[in-house]
């Protein structure tokens, strides 16, 4: 039996992973900006799943790089802030001389949608449905082994709080991704470093399984930009207004 208190958890972070990233979705395609959404979609398409996948494929190929990531945190986290962010800046740069991105919170929705979808599908939904055929038996009818199934529920049951960034992930992934797209139409180098150090601490506390610690860092970032993002639409009003003003 998986515990109760991981279930709610579990149910929570796939309830999460699946309405988070579709509510945005849906207000885009009401609002009729699924133009950069698909862009944004697109983008993280290639960079995410593709090329990210490709280069730290080609990476562990070399054996002396493969034993000192596999062996030191530090450096680990630290490789997949630098791919990550050098890969994401390259996309972004080559879509943004194709075509315009500047709508930021629709391109941006279109990333996260699809890299919510890519992490929270084998993340959290499938564990949901695995906790789910465990407490109501539905092994028992396919054949699975005595030995496997203890095994795989023991996982579930290690740790509640291992659940919790789950739950934070979604909002931090459309927080990364907005804040950076944001510093990306100004200065795109400090676009990089931004993203370069956001995921960094994210690996990093994630490889430590400093659960309750990354779920802190990751809401505190989710609250910081919803605040800057408070702040640049009323400066922007304000500036509205203010032509407006002029022009009168």
């Amino acid at each position: 039996m998986v515990k109760s208190i991981n279930l709610i958890f579990i149910t929570i972070s796939a309830g999460v992973f699946v309405f988070v990233p579709l509510i945005p979705f849906v207000i885009m395609i009401i609002k009729k900006r699924t133009k950069a959404m698909l862009l944004g979609m697109a983008g993280f398409s290639i960079y995410g799943i593709v090329l990210k996948n490709l280069v730290f494929f080609l990476i562990f190929l070399i054996p002396y790089i493969k034993d000192s990531l596999s062996i030191n945190i530090v450096i680990y986290s630290l490789s997949i802030g630098v791919i990550s962010a050098c890969l994401h800046l390259l996309v972004r740069y080559i879509l943004s001389k194709k075509q315009d991105i500047a709508d930021t919170i629709a391109f941006s929705t279109g990333e996260s949608f699809i890299q919510c979808i890519y992490v929270g599908v084998p993340v959290a939904v499938l564990n949901l449905v695995y906790a789910l055929i465990v407490n109501f038996g539905g092994f028992e009818y396919i054949g699975m082994t005595d030995k496997l199934m203890p095994v795989l529920t023991s996982l579930i049951n290690a740790d509640y709080t291992e659940s919790l960034p789950n739950i934070a992930y979604p909002f931090w992934v459309f927080a990364v991704n907005w804040l950076t797209l944001s510093i990306f139409n100004n200065n795109k180098l400090l676009s990089a470093l931004t993203e370069f150090a956001l995921i960094t601490i994210y690996s990093f506390l994630s490889m430590q399984k400093l659960f309750l610690l990354n779920t802190a860092y990751m809401f505190f970032l989710v609250i910081l930009t919803v605040f800057i993002l408070i702040i640049f639409n009323t400066k922007k009003r304000r500036g509205i207004h203010v032509e407006n003003l002029k022009l009168h």
